[in-house]
C-alpha cells in the first residue's frame, strides 16, 4: 500500500476479517502513525512495515511464514508481474485502471464502476462499484441525518493525507472572500508555522488541525465538508455529510466526474483550478439552500451503506 487511503480501506475489510474470524497481517510502506492507527483500530493484529523497494521479497517471506487463504492487495505502485502466486486466493483492489492487475478477485468500489465490466475477463471475479467500499467501524458508528445547519455553517477542509497542492489555505481564502459567515476547520498535515501564521492574520476565526486520529467523529460535528475527490469521499457518504469535492491528482479524475455529473457532490474544480473562486461562491450558495444539502446527503448515503467489507469478506469466503 502507499497513502493513508488505501491504509483506511486495508483497515476496514482487516476489522471485518477479524470479526470472521480470520487471522489478519497488514504490510507495507506504514510510517509510526499509519502502524500506530492499524494497532488502534484492530485488536489481534499482525503489522510490518518496510520500505517500497523490499515489498516484493517481504511479501513473499511474509508469504512463506504465515501461509495465508487470502493475499489481499491495495497499491497504485506494485508491480503485479512479480506478486507470487500460489494456492491462496489474491485478492486486489483498483481505482480504474489505476492499481489493476492480474488476481483471482479484482475489486473496484468507485463509483459507477459497474460499467467497466466488460473489460473484466471472464475467468476473472470481479466486485464492482459503490456498494463494495469498504468502510471502518470509526465511520459507520457516526452514520447520521443532517436535519439542519449551524449558525452559523460549519465547514470542515480535508485535502487527504499530505495535501500535495496546498490547496487547503487557498480554498480557505476563498471562502473568506466570500465574505459569508462561516465556521471553518482546515486539517492540514503539512502547512508550515509561517503558513498558518498567515492564514490566521486573513482569517482570524479559523481553526487550523494537524493529524486528527478520529476524522469522522470531527466530521459528524460539521455541517459540510470540502474533500479531495479520493477514498476519504465514501466515508463521508456514508456518515451522510454533504460535500463540496476538489480533483486533486489524476487518479481521481474518473470518479471525480462520475460523482459531479450525478451529484452526488458539489463540485468544485479540476487542475488547474482556473475557475476555483466561481465554484467556491456556487459552493457557498448551497449554504443558503438546505434542502439541497440534505438531497446531497441522502444520495450519498443511498449509494454507500457502510457493509462493502462484509461483502468482499463473503465473497472470499465463497470462493477459498
Amino acid at each position: 500500500m502507499y497513502g493513508m487511503g488505501h491504509l483506511m480501506r486495508c483497515v476496514a475489510i482487516a476489522e471485518v476479517s477479524i470479526q470472521h474470524g480470520w487471522r489478519v497481517a497488514v504490510a507495507g510502506d506504514l510510517d509510526p502513525i499509519g502502524a500506530s492507527f492499524v494497532s488502534s483500530q484492530c485488536e489481534d493484529i499482525y503489522i510490518e512495515s518496510f520500505s517500497e523497494n523490499e515489498v516484493i521479497p517481504r511479501i513473499k517471506d511474509l508469504i512463506d511464514q504465515l501461509k495465508p487463504q487470502t493475499v489481499h492487495i491495495d497499491s497504485y505502485v506494485l508491480d503485479g508481474n512479480r506478486l507470487p502466486r500460489g494456492p491462496w486466493l489474491l485478492s486486489n483492489m483498483q481505482d480504474g485502471c489505476f492499481g489493476a492487475r492480474d488476481a483471482d478477485l479484482t475489486i473496484d468500489p468507485t463509483f459507477g464502476a459497474e460499467a467497466s465490466a466488460s473489460s473484466f475477463s471472464q475467468k476473472h471475479h470481479a466486485l464492482l462499484g459503490s456498494s463494495y467500499c469498504p468502510i471502518r467501524y470509526q465511520v459507520r458508528k457516526r452514520r447520521r441525518t443532517l436535519v439542519g445547519l449551524s449558525s452559523p455553517p460549519k465547514v470542515l477542509i480535508v485535502l487527504g493525507g499530505t495535501d500535495p497542492l496546498s490547496l487547503s489555505p487557498k480554498i480557505a481564502v476563498e471562502l473568506a472572500k466570500t465574505k459569508f459567515p462561516i465556521d471553518i476547520t482546515l486539517i492540514a498535515t503539512n502547512i508550515s508555522v509561517s503558513q498558518t501564521i498567515s492564514l490566521l492574520e486573513i482569517i482570524p476565526t479559523i481553526t487550523v488541525l494537524p493529524f486528527v486520529e478520529d476524522l469522522p467523529q470531527l466530521v459528524s460535528q460539521h455541517d459540510i465538508v470540502i474533500s479531495a475527490a479520493g477514498t476519504s469521499i465514501w466515508d463521508f457518504m456514508c456518515i451522510g455529510v454533504p460535500i463540496g469535492a476538489i480533483c486533486v491528482v489524476d487518479n481521481q479524475i474518473d470518479g471525480y466526474r462520475r460523482i459531479t455529473n450525478n451529484r452526488l457532490v458539489i463540485g468544485l474544480g479540476e487542475p488547474p483550478y482556473i475557475d476555483l473562486s466561481n465554484t467556491i461562491r456556487e459552493f457557498v450558495d448551497y449554504l443558503d439552500r438546505p434542502d439541497d444539502l440534505v438531497s446531497l446527503s441522502l444520495r450519498g448515503q443511498s449509494i454507500v451503506d457502510g457493509m462493502g467489507s462484509e461483502r468482499i469478506i463473503q465473497k472470499w469466503e465463497q470462493l477459498i
